[in-house]
């Protein structure tokens, strides 16, 4: 059987529905420092409803940021850790007396991706709710165009020495640039994504409660390929300074595919095929010569890719093209599917407005499993993640979770071969 892991929804849109204010420039990570209790609220929530992963409310969160805003660099990065801290210190959830209608996926500590499972609990004699093992937390990770205003999370238009020109409402920029020049802006992004990490790695104390590293909604080629450069320039430095192998954390690099295509533009202004996204995510990359002589290590393989904040309906052709383009790539390299589309609606980044939604939880979460399903039919991924982004909230989740434990889900996952596989694969993350 294929792991099937499932992530919280979306932190903003969530804090935004239930009544709090995220209009400023970092959304819903401002309550860190204004109103923490608010955030471990939601954490706890999320929680509760089943989620197996809890993601950090740290998505745009950034030193200069926060400097910006008026903190010292000494309380910006008290300020990142603590949003580590409210999500990892979320009370333990409870789980229901287990009846014959329904069975709970399991999962434990997670050293990487590829000791992660899911088994069904058997029957408890216990008839009063049972606690189960906390989430494990996801350090939420947003693209530079995160940190820009209007975000551009989609269409990558990033500023020097980012990019080749920023967001103009009076100009067609394109976020394409020569191989001459490209090698300037991945250095810079490079060195934007290692001095976020660490700030993290730095402090053992909150290194050691982050389960895996989420960068998510990444727009362009260049920072997919900065992201792998960053992660392991960061795990050579631990390994200089002493610290073991098992202080690296599995990541995850997922991408926003708006009208079903990324935001990364060709010469020619069109939109770049999957191939190329899987060879960024996925191929061999050379030293940048840009980049300062301690930064050149071996780029990093993510341990996880996929797609987040795309509307639902796109997924079965965007899966089934991304399945295709890593086939080779995950052969080599065994890779986890992470899938957590948008709740269906559609956001314009300038207006900062979420049309209509289009589905209710139910429809979401049914549409969100069968194409989970179709991708262990492929056959090319070792497990799943799914769960949602924007506009997705704890009834959707509620709606996940029930639909991958109940009794015939089981009974897919034995008609697939889940108990060879699941021989194969179990270990140390069962929750």
């Amino acid at each position: 059987m294929m792991p099937v892991l499932i992530l919280d929804g979306g932190m903003g849109t969530t804090l935004e529905a239930i009544g709090h204010d995220v209009s400023g420039s970092m959304w819903g990570s401002e309550l860190v420092a204004r109103d923490p209790a608010a955030l471990a609220n939601v954490h706890a929530r999320f929680a509760l409803v089943g989620a197996d992963i809890i993601e950090t409310a740290t998505y745009q969160m950034t030193l200069p940021a926060l400097v910006e805003q008026g903190h010292s660099e000494d309380d910006a990065r008290a300020l990142m850790r603590r949003a580590v801290s409210l999500a990892a210190d979320i009370p333990c959830p409870h789980k229901a007396p287990f009846t014959p209608a329904s069975s709970v996926s399991t999962m434990s500590s997670c050293s990487s991706f590829s000791s992660i499972h899911a088994l069904p609990q058997h029957p408890s004699t216990v008839p009063s709710p049972q606690p189960i093992q906390k989430p494990k937390v996801a350090l939420a990770l947003g693209p530079y165009g995160a940190t820009l205003s209007p975000g551009q999370e989609y269409d990558g238009l990033y500023p020097p020495p980012y990019g080749p020109a920023g967001f103009d409402p009076s100009s067609s920029a394109t976020n394409y640039a020569p191989r001459t020049d490209e090698c300037s802006y991945e250095a810079a992004l490079t060195t934007f994504h290692l001095d976020r990490l660490r700030v993290y790695a730095s402090d053992e104390a909150t290194w050691s409660r982050i389960t895996c590293l989420a960068f998510e909604t990444i727009p362009v080629l260049r920072e997919i390929r900065a992201i792998r450069r960053a992660v392991g320039a960061l795990n050579c430095e631990m390994e200089m300074h002493g610290k073991s192998k098992s202080n690296s954390k599995p990541f995850w690099i997922s991408s926003a595919y708006p009208n079903g295509h990324i935001g990364q533009r060709d010469a020619n202004g069109k939109t770049v095929e999957m191939r190329q996204v899987a060879e960024a995510l996925m191929g061999e990359l050379a030293p940048l010569a840009a980049l300062p002589i301690d930064t050149r290590c071996l780029a990093a393989k993510p341990d996880g890719i996929g797609i987040n904040c795309t509307h639902p309906t796109l997924l079965p052709a965007l899966v089934g093209a991304l399945s295709g383009a890593v086939t080779h790539h995950a052969q080599r390299h065994p890779l986890w599917l992470i899938l957590y589309p948008d709740g269906g609606a559609t956001y314009d980044v300038v207006k900062r407005e979420w049309t209509h939604r289009e589905m209710g939880p139910d429809v979401w979460a049914d549409r969100l499993l069968e194409v989970a399903h179709e991708a262990e039919a492929m056959g090319v991924w070792k497990g799943v993640v799914i769960g949602g982004c924007c506009k997705s909230s704890f009834d959707e989740i509620k709606a996940l979770r029930a639909l991958v434990d109940r009794p015939t889900e089981r009974l897919w996952e034995k008609s697939v071969g889940g108990e060879e596989n699941g021989a194969q694969v179990g270990g140390v993350y069962n929750r």
